[in-house]
């Protein structure tokens, strides 16, 4: 996000260490120097795997996070591993990374069309305590397409 610091708007905002920002014509917040521990996009074919805490998109299971299959129906999957969590953000809310740190983690498989539609948000949370969270684009039997945000650790 980019914009100016808005002088004398947010005083309290500014003593939670978040940046209020003036953008045209509305303030929001951010929070100062957030960096990403693992950004992008990510296509994952069947039975392949991403590891949120670096990015990586990797075919073996173990060194994962998340693990792409399909239901003997056809349905995509999606499996928590390595003692990742998932959290499913409500159909209505958008989902950011503060409320992530609140969820109730408890989700280890996402059946999508089921437990998660195409363009819901999941939060979720690495064997590393990294919190983050992954948006579905588009799922089909033979790939699932995802956008995700890692933190680099507990805020």
């Amino acid at each position: 996000m980019s914009g100016r610091v808005a002088h004398g708007r947010d005083h309290h905002a500014a003593a939670r260490g978040l940046v209020v920002l003036d953008v045209g014509g509305f303030s929001c917040t951010e929070p100062q120097n957030e960096r990403f521990a693992a950004r992008g996009r990510a296509t994952l074919a069947a039975r392949g795997g991403l590891d949120l805490d670096t990015g990586r998109e990797q075919q073996d299971r173990r060194l994962n996070d998340v693990w792409f299959t399909a239901t003997s129906g056809g349905q995509p999957v999606l499996e928590a591993f390595n003692n990742t969590t998932f959290s499913v953000v409500p159909r209505d809310q958008p989902g950011n990374l503060r409320s992530c740190q609140s969820g109730a983690f408890d989700v280890q498989r996402l059946v999508v069309g089921r437990s998660v539609g195409v363009g819901q948000s999941v939060c979720f949370q690495t064997e590393q305590g990294r919190f983050g969270l992954f948006r579905i684009l588009e799922a089909h039997q033979s790939v699932v397409d995802l956008r995700f945000r890692t933190l680099p650790h507990l805020v």
